[in-house]
């Protein structure tokens, strides 16, 4: 009876993988192709740099310089809330990848629009959606707590954290689920830096 149930778990399992991996593969056919726009074809290879290595040191290194000209040791603590977030998340980003060895879409799928943006051999999970999300969201939350017009700019930088994880997929680098998973994963990064520093 346990060999019958263990074989329709794994039927199961089996199924839900293919289906999800199907859907996979037809939101970014959706998102990479449908989509195409001349506009966003000239915008978004740029906009996914800002979530590169460069982007977010560069974030955080001037956010604690913010702080420090102008004497805000709430603003250093941000920034080093920020730092704390990025090294969580990219470290498990790398664990990942190497781990599970999921390639990227255009080593896979012949008819996708490739774009000349720098990538390493592994798809899963998004590191550049990771490190919006682990930088966007402390300078969010700071920024929540503020004047009406803070919470407007916490709100941007949130939609920009967004549309580096849409860039992702309609540069045809990364699967929706790939996004999805660097999502989670900065935002962890993002609960546990705010757990351990007050900002």
């Amino acid at each position: 009876m346990s060999g019958q149930v263990n074989g329709v778990v794994k039927v199961y399992f089996n199924f839900m993988r293919t289906w999800m991996t199907a859907k996979d593969v037809s939101l970014l056919h959706f998102f990479n192709a449908k989509l195409r726009c001349r506009i966003l074809d000239a915008i978004i290879p740029r906009l996914t740099h800002l979530a590169s290595a460069g982007g977010t040191i560069g974030s955080i290194m001037g956010v604690y310089g913010w702080g420090i000209l102008a004497r805000r040791p709430q603003m250093v603590q941000l920034s080093l809330a920020m730092a704390v977030s990025s090294t969580i998340s990219h470290s498990m980003v790398h664990v990942l990848k190497r781990q599970i060895n999921r390639p990227r879409p255009e080593l896979r799928l012949s008819d996708i629009r490739v774009f000349q943006v720098p990538i390493c051999a592994y798809s899963f999970p998004s590191g550049h959606t990771a490190a919006a999300f682990a930088i966007g969201l402390p300078f969010a939350w700071a920024l929540a707590n503020g004047p009406h017009t803070a919470d407007i700019w916490s709100r941007i930088i949130m939609m920009l954290a967004y549309s580096i994880g849409f860039s992702r997929v309609y540069l045809g680098v990364h699967y929706p689920s790939d996004v999805l998973a660097g999502a989670f994963l900065g935002a962890g990064g993002a609960m546990l830096a705010r757990s351990l520093l007050t900002f």
